[in-house]
């Protein structure tokens, strides 16, 4: 993958992320970006641990919705 094509890609992640939901939003950067455990996510957004999976899921699906077609 050259350098344009990971820059389209991260465009296109961006784009994506930024229709989510703030607290969702919050979720996806905490687990994957600072790779919090979903207890630590929990705590920092003052959720439960099930909560943080049933999100995490939901995001994912959602994501995969909104993803372009390859």
């Amino acid at each position: 993958m050259d350098e344009i094509e990971l820059a389209d890609l991260r465009m296109d992640a961006l784009e994506l992320l930024s229709r989510l939901p703030g607290e969702d939003q919050l979720t996806f950067v905490l687990y994957h970006f600072l790779e919090l455990t979903q207890e630590e996510v929990g705590i920092v957004q003052g959720i439960a641990r099930r909560t943080v999976s049933d999100r995490l899921s939901r995001i994912s699906g959602l994501l995969t919705e909104m993803a372009p077609p390859k």
